[in-house]
């Protein structure tokens, strides 16, 4: 069956996939703020990465992968995480980082508590080596929703 002379189907089908897709990125979004609040880090980022795969310009995701792997005790790899959010801006669009963004690599760098991290893992101390989560098993969500767990 052909559809292409049906305009109208078309639109549809564009609006219900971005329906679909925008309630997706927000169970994800839920999915990795539920795993960052009772602690678990390694499954928060596996979430979070889902969410930069879908919407790689994101900067609130590429924030939120900063701060988990600074949660996390891996002061590098957060570092490295923003290192790659600016080649990502400018290759793709030819910007900067926000100034959010900036700021809080400018906190990781420094080692200082992040705002609203209250009560959780402290981060690692400036100049101290990262331990990464070392032998938890890992839980994420793979691309099509569904729950993913490894070691």
């Amino acid at each position: 069956m052909d559809y292409a002379d049906c305009d109208e189907l078309d639109e549809w089908m564009l609006a219900e996939r971005e329906r679909v897709r925008q309630a997706q990125r927000a169970a994800l979004e839920c999915e990795a703020d539920r795993f960052e609040a009772d602690g678990d880090f390694n499954a928060a980022l596996a979430t979070a990465q889902v969410l930069l795969e879908m919407e790689p310009v994101s900067e609130a995701a590429h924030r939120r992968i900063m701060r988990l792997h600074y949660l996390n005790n891996d002061r590098p790899a957060a570092l490295q995480a923003y290192h790659r959010c600016q080649a990502i801006l400018r290759q793709t669009l030819c910007v900067d980082p926000l100034p959010e963004t900036v700021a809080l690599a400018r906190q990781i760098e420094r080692g200082t508590v992040l705002p609203g991290t209250a009560g959780r893992r402290s981060p690692i101390p400036p100049g101290a080596a990262p331990t990464a989560g070392a032998g938890r098993p890992r839980a994420g969500v793979g691309a099509d929703g569904s729950r993913v767990e490894r070691r």
